[in-house]
């Protein structure tokens, strides 16, 4: 039989097992985004290793670095959230280039994560 403390550790574990297992599996967090809360998607649901590790890498680098989207919205361009950082982006989809870091200001353009002149269309070529 367990005790009372026994029982909580337990409940303790089982929920933090829970909440680390979302985080990998690439689950639905909310990001504060010009003080608005919005549901973007979080995580990275690979389970290769070194994509993993990889992961772990760059999350060091831009954990903080919220991907937004910019859409046009009728006349409008609207720019809303779209993953936590590039790294779990990355897990999911290819950069595009109407993704970009959230600008911190309303009403201004967000940073490109890649090169001017890099095109996300072609392969790298392997000719060093």
């Amino acid at each position: 039989k367990l005790g009372h403390k026994s029982s909580k550790m337990l409940l303790l574990t089982l929920l933090l097992l829970t909440v680390t297992n979302a985080a990998v599996k690439g689950e639905k967090v909310v990001v504060d985004y010009l003080g608005e809360d919005y549901l973007v998607t979080g995580g990275c649901p690979a389970t290769d290793k070194t994509v993993l590790r990889w992961h772990k890498f760059c999350s060091f680098f831009h954990a903080d670095s919220t991907l937004c989207v910019t859409e046009t919205f009728g006349r409008n361009l609207l720019t809303v959230p779209r993953f936590s950082n590039v790294c779990d982006a990355l897990c999911r989809t290819s950069l595009t280039n109407n993704m970009s870091r959230c600008p911190k200001e309303k009403g201004k353009q967000g940073k490109q994560y890649y090169p001017k002149g890099l095109s996300l269309d072609t392969t790298p070529s392997s000719i060093r």
